[in-house]
């Protein structure tokens, strides 16, 4: 198997499960009301569980090699937007995430790390406050995954 750093689909697929659970931006946005749907489903660990599920079998009836490390990096990936989202500091009702959904629709806020976002209009998507919060996560969630890549990286050559 190659060193997972080095195949760039894996990482491409790192980043489309990553950021799937903000697909529930579409809906709104067809009906002009960018954040109706947005946090509700998609952001649970149910709908992690069911897209992973989904992956698994695709990949079985495809016969893919590493169907075990997809799958685990698919779950992942899609949780890891769940636990990023709990850090949000969310200013409309409900506030918070339906993480625990199907077992509660209650939502849950944990610690508030990043800045509060509008994203309810399309002129809210284009502001400078969602480019500054956008900055600040990178910052936050890049810099030590920046780290962790270099050192994977080092410690891949070294080996060689």
């Amino acid at each position: 198997m190659k060193y997972w750093i080095n195949d760039w689909r894996i990482i491409l697929w790192i980043f489309v499960c990553a950021c799937l659970p903000d697909t529930d931006f579409i809906p709104g946005l067809l009906i002009g009301y960018i954040s109706r749907y947005h946090q509700m489903y998609s952001h649970t660990i149910g709908f992690s569980v069911i897209v992973t599920f989904l992956v698994f079998i695709v990949l079985k009836l495809r016969k893919a090699e590493n169907t075990g490390f997809v799958v685990l990096i698919t779950f992942i990936a899609l949780s890891s937007h769940l636990f990023l989202d709990l850090l949000n500091c969310d200013t409309r009702d409900p506030v918070g995430i339906m993480a625990l959904w199907p077992f509660t629709s209650r939502h849950f806020a944990v610690y508030q790390v990043f800045y509060a976002v509008p994203h309810s209009t399309f002129e809210d998507v284009h502001s400078a406050v969602l480019l500054n919060a956008a900055l600040r996560e990178v910052l936050v969630v890049g810099i030590p995954l920046m780290v962790l890549v270099l050192l994977k990286y080092l410690q891949t050559n070294r080996e060689k």
